[in-house]
């Protein structure tokens, strides 16, 4: 496996034309080197999101569209479809875990 540093979090809604920008306080991404494109993503974020997660852990089987983008701000976002697998609250903000397996990318 190898990890990444988590700079970047974006969940792409098809209701609205904008992506919602989630801003971070902290956040890994994991490549589970599973030869399916696995990856984990935890990221340390305000509990205004609370209930968007809530919503989507409450229903596994929905996917999230999820851009993340590791290491640096001006690399390119990988797209991934990910499910809610876990939400920590904690004294001001909440950890969320995301399980999911990255998109092709479109040329």
């Amino acid at each position: 496996m190898k990890t990444f540093k988590l700079v970047g979090l974006q969940i792409e809604d098809t209701a609205v034309t904008e992506n919602s920008v989630i801003p971070l306080k902290d956040g890994l991404v994991i490549n589970k080197e599973d030869g399916e494109n696995s990856w984990l993503i935890e990221a340390l974020i305000s509990k205004e999101w609370l209930p968007l997660f809530n919503e989507h852990m409450e229903q596994p089987d929905t996917q999230l569209k999820v851009l993340v983008t590791i290491s640096k701000t001006t690399n390119t976002p990988a797209q991934i479809s990910a499910s809610v697998k876990n939400i920590t609250e904690l004294d001001e903000s909440i950890s969320v875990l995301l399980d999911g397996r990255l998109l092709a990318r479109s040329v």
